[in-house]
């Protein structure tokens, strides 16, 4: 977990650099799919942990084994965990309170259900094949991160929700975008009028001089 922690760090300058990038180009940020590397990191390495986790629970194998191998879980619980987050807030924004409930209420009810029949579980599948299911389910879910960091903008649109935050969040950053224009349009406007402030008072000061110099010539 704490290597988990540490990858963020430079995970996050990767970010930083997708967000220029994309501002260079013209548009208003990264997509939501720059939030998924450590996603497909981390679908790869949570299976594996729980695999080899599953089969060295062997008495003839050190336990210390089995505790090791809990070290690439904990690695992939932390990037999914945190990538998934940023991803579902990046993707549906003005409903990201409302989503990442969603997902609270959906990791609850598995956490409630689970235990029900894990005892069952075990007993009917013994430890090596009942520890491989959470394993398999992992495995299942490995492409997932994959496709939607390749197709997650079509997907996204398939959403309603999610399509109309994208449309409000472009109408947002249309408006915001016009109000810049308009403020450095204004700007402008102020500056030209201190300029031609400034250009009539030299032409006047000038004429000033002018006038002087006419009534000494004069005297």
């Amino acid at each position: 977990m704490l290597a988990a922690v540490i990858y963020t760090i430079p995970d996050n300058k990767r970010y930083q650099r997708a967000e220029q990038t994309a501002k260079s180009e013209g548009g208003h940020g990264a997509p939501p799919e720059a939030r998924l590397p450590p996603c497909m990191i981390g679908s790869v390495c949570l299976p594996i942990g729980l695999f080899v986790f599953a089969w060295t629970n062997y008495p003839r194998i050190h336990w210390i084994v089995s505790v090791i191998f809990t070290a690439p879980f904990g690695f992939g619980m932390v990037l999914l965990f945190l990538s998934v987050m940023n991803y579902l807030i990046d993707a549906y924004t003005i409903y990201a309170a409302s989503v990442l409930a969603a997902n609270s209420v959906l990791r609850s009810i598995f956490g409630a259900v689970f235990p029900l029949f894990t005892g069952y579980m075990y007993d009917g599948l013994g430890i090596h094949w009942a520890s491989s299911i959470p394993a398999f389910l992992a495995l299942v879910c490995v492409p997932f991160p994959f496709l939607f960091y390749r197709s997650g903008p079509a997907i996204r649109m398939k959403c309603k929700f999610a399509r109309t935050a994208a449309e409000m969040m472009e109408q947002l950053q249309q408006s915001e975008k016009g109000d810049e224009e308009e403020g450095s349009e204004k700007k402008r406007d102020v500056e030209g009028s201190r300029q031609e402030g400034k250009d009539q008072e030299s032409e006047a000061a000038g004429n000033g001089e002018q006038g002087l110099k006419k009534d000494v010539e004069k005297g």
